[in-house]
Parts: structure tokens; sequence; C-alpha cells
């Protein structure tokens, strides 16, 4: 599980999230599963160290991230498309939330992409309300799966986010 985590970050970003479009891309596709059937198992969520200042006010407010669902590994060892909604909560070192943000099925649908790893959904998260006003940090990203008939899938762990004025 932990080479499969180490792999993803590693191809994932040295990778350049350099995504393909093809005619078998999702983009504007209509809802469906993939893999039909096929569960899935695990989450791995990437977050770009790269924050960029989309309000022009000094302070980073905007990351991408890219999430793979794997279905066991005894089905394939490939990341796979399924239908449902993403959760992604942000939280200081102590636990304290700092900002979450809901994907709907439709908005992760039309956040499918295939990366060099495979298949994955890739999402801007972008600070609301001046809360990227902060003195420099590092907060905790975790992630979330919702499918479609209810079952939920966290991340295995945080991932790391730096956060605040990078003067």
């Amino acid at each position: 599980m932990i080479l499969r985590a180490s792999l993803v970050l590693t191809l994932a970003f040295v990778g350049g999230c350099a995504a393909t479009q093809d005619d078998a891309s999702p983009r504007g596709a209509t809802h469906s599963t993939a893999a039909s059937g096929v569960a899935p198992a695990q989450l791995l969520i990437a977050a770009d160290s790269n924050l960029t200042d989309s309000d022009a006010n000094g302070y980073p407010d905007t990351f991408q991230v890219v999430a793979y669902l794997f279905p066991s590994p005894e089905t394939s060892a490939q990341p796979i498309w399924v239908d449902g909604s993403f959760e992604f909560t942000l939280a200081g070192r102590d636990g304290e939330p700092i900002e979450r943000w809901i994907f709907d099925t439709d908005a992760s649908v039309a956040a499918r992409l295939k990366t060099p790893v495979g298949r994955a959904q890739s999402f801007f998260l972008r600070f609301g309300g001046g809360l990227d006003k902060m003195q420099p940090t590092v907060a905790d990203l975790r992630g979330r799966f919702v499918g479609v008939q209810g079952r939920s899938l966290d991340a295995a762990g945080a991932t790391s986010v730096r956060l605040g004025a990078r003067h």
C-alpha cells in the first residue's frame, strides 16, 4: 500500500500532472462507472505544493488535488473511475478545520482525466472569504469519496499543504 501511494504521488507530479485528452477521455462524459461493478477499496490524494494567488492579494489561495480510486489489489492495480462525490477537509496541525470543499457527482465526473498513473479526478481547491490571509503554516488535507450508493471511503492519512504568505 505504501509502495502504491509513493508510486502514484511520484508519477503524478514528476510527470507534471500531464493529462492526455483522447477519444476515450471522459471530459463532458455522462455518468458511468468505468469499472462496472467494481467498488473502490482505496483513495489516494496528492496535493500540488505550488499554491497560486488567484486574487493577487499576496496570499496563495488555490491549489490542485488529484484523487485516485483503486479497487482491491486482487481485482486490479489500475485506478478506476466510480460515480460519487468527493469531500476535502483542510485542518490545522491542532485538528481545527480551516476549510472544506465538496464536489458532487456531476463535478466529480467533469473532473475526470487520465494521468501517467491512470484514471483520476483533478480538483482545484480555493479558499473563500479571506481565509487565505494567514501566517505561514502547514495544514493537513484529508479526502473522502462517497459513492452514489452511499458507501464512503476515506483517504489513507493526510497530505500536508503549506499555506500563508510567501514573501
